[in-house]
Parts: structure tokens; sequence; C-alpha cells
């Protein structure tokens, strides 16, 4: 494998981390943006639709507010619950269905009319269609038929018809709603009814102003007055995100810090296996290839392969974490207006720098490496990173309008580009050097041009050099006895060489005499 592509390699499992964490906080923040957006075009859609005036369309407006916002928050939780408002008018339907539950929506003028509405039983409904008909000059059914049709036990004409379901009024009414059902439980238990004792208490029990699951996610409360607002606006073809925002639906409050953390640790955690995988491909390549070539594998390589595997994951991590918090954090508003466009790929592409620049200047300042090493460094980050994020961008243009595909394109662009940009920096760096060679020039001291001979060039030529005087311990020697041994003189015929030296790169950013 060469140096070039485990070098392009190394930077990709290092610092795809950024790459990925952003890439899925954008993604993260795209989906609830879109929900957001369906609300507002589900209302324009609802209300341009009909010809009914505007007060009396603030219910099918609060129908598509509480299902949609309860969809939105349960993007921002990754959560598979959804909510709908089936527009089905039949008796006792149910006007919003959410995470398996059934909730019924009253917005009436006042809290009295909201509750009514709310606590209506089979046998009330009866009574008001038979009075209508009757008033009309015309027959109704019985009460048997009337229950029979409908599939209502003659037990259970006296509870709610929406027994079972939320109960969804106004926000501003709930309060009011509730101390008025106090003072019919108070009545009913006064006249000794029990059966509007039970049913009043089961209406109090489920009356809300929001639609809740047990996994957290929930709607956004809506007082009448805003739905009011929002019908009005949409019939008039203005509805816009400043009105969203005045009724409560901001994805800078939607998104909380809670939430950002939790994104970034999980984008963290996404990245540090993706750098893990990464990091450790050349060692499985070359266990794959002893395995073939010797039927065994080096316990020392597994080792090897598992501390490499961890140092990536754990730059993984911390890169994805920063870069999905930095993401969110832009994008829901939390950093102000001016930094909710700012791009995914920029940020990451600031975070793998900034990080990187952060540890070779640690490193320059504890004296582990010179400044022309820190260079070197420098410029291997830039252009691999450069060559990573172009790669990314022009894979993911391919797929922008599903994005999914398109942060599996960026990902795969990122690692292509990162190799490639490892090549490209020893190419062009190869030509860097071999141009101070020729020319002799140190760029502003980010090239040490060495002209001292080499110790083994000196001691061939004789010359001898100056070295500082050095104090040497006498050391005690026992007398020892030798035999007189005999050799032979040997003749040797007098000769001479010549050794070639040249200028060469003899390490990082250093160019010296070589030989």
């Amino acid at each position: 494998m060469s140096i070039a592509f485990e070098q392009g390699l190394k930077f990709v499992s290092d610092n795809m981390g950024a790459a990925l964490g952003g890439q899925m906080s954008q993604l993260w923040i795209d989906t609830i943006n879109s929900q957001i957006e369906s609300i507002s075009n589900d209302i324009m859609a609802k209300v341009q639709s009909t010809d009914l005036p505007a007060d009396k369309l603030q219910g099918f407006v609060a129908e598509i507010w509480h299902s949609g916002t309860f969809n939105a928050d349960s993007a921002v939780h990754h959560s598979v619950a959804t909510a709908k408002a089936p527009d089905v008018n039949t008796f006792a339907s149910a006007d919003v269905e959410f995470g398996g539950s059934r909730a019924s929506l009253k917005y009436y003028k006042d809290a009295k009319s909201s509750y009514a509405a709310q606590s209506e039983t089979p046998y009330e409904r009866y009574m008001h269609l038979k009075a209508k008909a009757e008033k009309a000059g015309k027959s109704y059914e019985s009460l048997e038929e009337f229950l029979g049709k409908r599939k209502i036990k003659k037990e259970d004409m006296h509870k709610s018809m929406y027994q079972g379901q939320a109960k969804l009024i106004p926000t501003n009414q709930l309060l009011d709603a509730q101390k008025l059902l106090d003072k019919k439980i108070a009545v009913a238990q006064a006249n000794g009814k029990l059966d509007q004792v039970a049913r009043y208490r089961e209406v109090q029990a489920t009356l809300t102003d929001i639609l809740s699951d047990k996994k957290g996610n929930k709607s956004i409360p809506l007082s009448r007055e805003d739905a009011q607002r929002l019908t009005r606006a949409a019939k008039e073809g203005n509805l816009d995100q400043e009105l969203l925002k005045e009724c409560g639906l901001d994805i800078n409050q939607l998104v909380t810090a809670k939430d950002i953390m939790s994104e970034a640790f999980s984008a963290g955690l996404s990245a540090a296996v993706i750098s893990f995988v990464i990091g450790i491909a050349p060692t499985i390549i070359d266990g794959i290839s002893m395995l073939v070539s010797e039927g065994e594998i080096d316990p020392k390589l597994f080792a090897e392969m598992g501390y490499k595997g961890l140092s990536s994951a754990a730059r993984g991590f911390i890169n994805g974490s920063i870069t999905a918090a930095l993401v969110a954090c832009c994008q829901s508003g939390k950093l102000g207006t001016t930094l909710m466009g700012a791009n995914a790929s920029m940020i990451s592409t600031a975070v793998v720098l900034m990080i990187g620049t952060l540890e070779s200047g640690i490193r320059l300042a504890t004296g582990r490496i010179n400044k022309a090493q820190m260079a070197e460094e420098m410029s291997r980050l830039y252009i691999t990173t450069a060559f990573s994020v172009g790669g990314g961008i022009a894979a993911s243009v391919w797929f922008v309008e599903i994005p999914p595909l398109a942060m599996a394109a960026y990902m795969l662009g990122s690692f292509i580009g990162g190799v490639i940009g490892g090549f490209a920096y020893n190419i062009g760096h190869s030509l860097f050097m071999s141009f101070c060679v020729d020319s002799g020039c140190t760029f502003f001291g980010l090239v040490d041009q060495n002209y001292e001979l080499p110790q083994e060039i000196l001691d061939e030529i004789g010359i001898d050099v100056f070295d500082y005087e050095k104090f040497d311990y006498e050391t005690f020697q026992y007398d020892s006895f030798q035999f007189d041994a005999f050799t032979p003189d040997a003749f040797e015929y007098d000769k001479f060489g010549i050794t070639i030296i040249r200028r060469g790169v003899i390490g990082v950013g250093k160019i010296g005499y070589q030989y």
C-alpha cells in the first residue's frame, strides 16, 4: 500500500467524523424545517380549497396545527410516531390520530362551549337531532335505531361520545374549562347523579391543550385567537414564518439545548463507528494478505489494529460531536439569525482545520515538532481537506433532492477526495522540495538549507573536526598474559576512491548533502 494512499486514508479516518457529524445534523435540521413548512402549506391548501368563511375554519386549522407540530417535535426526537388529521366527519370520529391514540378537537367560542361539546353524550346528540327534525316537520328514528346504527351500547349512552380520546380545546380556555368542570362535578355529586360525576371526571382527566404521547412527543398549544389569525392570513394568502413564530412555532424554541446535545452525541457515536472502520481498513488488508500468504494471523497485528481503530474513533467522536452541535446551534437560530444559513460542509471544514491547527500548535509549543514540520502538517491538512470537502460536495449534488442518499454520496465523495488529496499533496510537495534543492530557496525559513558535510564524508577525506574535550575516569585493569602469535606481513596495493555528494531532502523541510 503506497504511502500517499495511507496518508490520505489516515486523514479521512481522523476527520471523517466532522463531515459525517455535520451532514447528520444538517439532515436533522432539514427534516424539522420540512415539517414546519408542511404545516404552513397544509393550512394554506385547506383554507383556500373551501368557500367557508374564516370564522368557520379555525377548527380545521387547529387540527393541522396540532398534528403538524406533533410531527415536528417527533422529528426533533428522531421518533417514528406521527400524527394526522383523517378528515372524517362521522359520529364520534377522531379529529386527530397520533402515536396509536386518538383525539377529539373542539375550538368553540369560549371555555363553556368547548368543554360542553367534549362532554356531549350519545343521548344528548340523539335528542338534539330529533328536535331539529321535528322542528322541520319531519319524523326521526327511535332511540334504539339511533344507538344500533352507531353500535352504541345502551349503558354507554350517558357517557361522553369521545370517551377514551384525548379532548383538545384552545389553550386559553383550558384553565376556565377545568374550573367549570369542577363545579359540574360538585353539583352532580350534590344531586346524587353518579353517572354524570363519572362522565365529567373522565372529560376533566382527558381535557388538554396539546397532543402528547408516552415517548415525550407533543404538539404546540394554540389559542382560538391564534387559530383565527392563521385562518385569516391563509385566506388572504399571506401566511408567513413570522406569524407562525408569533403563534409559537419557531425552530429556535422547538429545538432545545438538550436536543442539540443529544443529537451531537448521537452523531459523534456514528462518526466514531465510521472512523473506526476506515481507520482499521489498512490493517485488515494487511491481515488478509498475511492470511493468504502464510495461512495465519499475527496476534500483534490485531493489537495494533485495535489501537489505531480506537484512536480514529476517538477523533471521529470529538469532531462529529462538535460539528453536529455547531450545525444544530447555527441552523436552529441559537447563535442568531445571521448564522441560520451556515452550510454544514463549511462548518465541518472549519472544525477540522481548527482542531488540526490547535493540535500542531500545541506540539510545536511543547517542542515535539519544529516550525518546518508544523508547516508541512498544516499544508497537508489544508490541501487534503479541500479535496475531501470538494469531493463530498461534488458527489452530493447528484442526490440533492433525496437527503439520505445525498449524505451517503457526500461521505463516499469525501472519502475519495481525501485519498486523492493525499496523492496530490505528495506530488506537489515533491515538486516544491525539488525546486528548493535546485534553487537553494528557504521560503522564509520553511525549508532548512543545511550545508554541513555528513560525518562519514569528513572521515573519508581525512578532515578532523573539533570536538569538546571529555573527561574519562581511569579504570583498573588486571594484568593478563597472552601467547605471542606469528602474523605474516601482507602486501596491499595503494588505492583511492571517489565519493559523489549531492543536495537532497534529509528531513522534514530540511535539505542537505547526501552521498
